[in-house]
């Protein structure tokens, strides 16, 4: 599987006449994803962790062995979250 060619038909059509819209799509594989801050970010092509046992095994290991990548945000959406090393790095 993978990403159409086009993403029009992700973020808003019809479907057996009902319309729909879309505000982002997230894959079913890719691995970490960027902050929906981070000027890389595309709605549409949201990755995201696959877990099982396998795959378990391998973020844990991933992210033990690369902790600047591991960040998890505070959950509330009316708060703008960072980690420290990204904001010192703006001011």
């Amino acid at each position: 599987g993978g990403f159409p060619f086009t993403l029009d038909f992700l973020k808003a059509g019809n479907w057996g006449g009902y319309n729909y819209s879309y505000a982002g799509n997230v894959a079913a594989w890719g691995g970490p994803s960027v902050s929906p801050f981070d000027p890389t970010f595309e709605r549409y092509k949201v990755s995201r962790l696959e877990i099982s046992s396998t795959w378990m095994d391998h973020w844990l290991t991933y992210f033990e062995q690369n902790p600047q990548e591991y960040y998890i945000s505070d959950g509330d959406p009316n708060r703008l979250t960072a980690p420290r090393l990204e904001i010192a790095a703006e001011n």
